[in-house]
């Protein structure tokens, strides 16, 4: 099973998992609910954010693709 982190936490000496700001972030992004989108549609925008050297427009048309099928499903309902 792939994790869901960018990187592995690391451990204090009590063997207690610290995460840091972007681990949580990762995690809160994925655990909020993401209505009509698959773990695979979450995690693709996910992925995009860890590279911080791609373009911010390749987000926004992931972002405008997943608006449009909301509507085209809202419509058939």
């Amino acid at each position: 099973m792939r994790s869901v982190w960018s990187q592995p936490a690391s451990r204090t000496d009590a063997n207690y998992r610290e995460y840091g700001e972007r681990q949580i972030n990762e995690l809160w992004f994925k655990a909020r609910p993401q209505p009509g989108l698959s773990m695979e549609e979450i995690t693709q925008p996910l992925s995009l954010w860890r590279d911080r050297g791609r373009p911010s427009r390749e987000v926004e048309v992931i972002a405008d693709q997943h608006v449009a099928d909301l509507d085209a499903r809202i419509a058939e309902m």
